[in-house]
């Protein structure tokens, strides 16, 4: 949970800090599109940029279509800022060789390829920001998404998913996690449980699942 959140604080659900911030995050939830639960990265940004929704807090891939004149009318007519509290999520995708491969070597070199300096011009601009100087640095880009210094300065105080020190997940199960919180969620926005209940059921479920 965003906010000022500290190691392991997402484990403990009946914490004053942590219930605090699912009921508000619930409770936005009053004002978003009646479909909103159920909504995607790229369903959200589509809300945002038809107008059927006010503000989002999404990753920076998913906001350079957003200063696309070509592409929606809000281009150039938004705000934009790191979250309040400022503690940003950790984003990104990964690659990975798989241990049968019998081209490893060619892999290899492909993936130093795409995380290359040569290639992070052309990946900040599709809006997959590495953190190479040269790009935070570009007057050019800098005027193609003013958000880019926004997304920098994220990196100051950046959050992690991971478990706290000394506590393990039971192999296979750090996704399920997070699962179990996306589950808490809906069980309070639709099936409009009381939210006490619900993180005393979550918090029953983490334990189920850690050593």
């Amino acid at each position: 949970m965003a906010g000022g959140s500290t190691d392991g604080d997402w484990l403990h659900p009946t914490s004053d800090r942590f219930r605090k911030a699912f009921k508000n995050y619930v409770e936005c939830f009053k004002y978003a599109q009646p479909d909103a639960l159920d909504c995607w990265w790229n369903e959200e940004e589509q809300l945002f940029a038809s107008g059927d929704a006010a503000m989002m807090v999404v990753f920076s891939e998913h906001i350079a279509s957003l200063w696309d004149r070509g592409k929606n009318k809000i281009a150039g007519k938004i705000g934009h800022s790191t979250i309040p509290g400022e503690y940003s999520l950790l984003g990104g995708w990964a690659m990975a060789i798989h241990s049968k491969s019998r081209h490893k070597q060619e892999a290899y070199e492909f993936v130093k390829w795409s995380c290359s300096g040569e290639m992070a011009m052309p990946n900040a601009a599709m809006g997959r920001i590495l953190p190479y100087k040269a790009i935070r640095e570009s007057a050019e880009l800098s005027r193609s998404y003013p958000w880019l210094g926004d997304a920098f300065n994220a990196f100051e105080h950046i959050g992690r998913r991971y478990l706290p020190s000394g506590r393990e997940a039971v192999s296979g199960q750090m996704r399920e996690l997070e699962r179990i919180i996306g589950r808490a969620v809906r069980m309070a926005v639709a099936d409009g449980q009381s939210i006490d209940e619900v993180l005393q059921i979550t918090e029953k479920n983490i334990k189920n699942i850690l050593k």
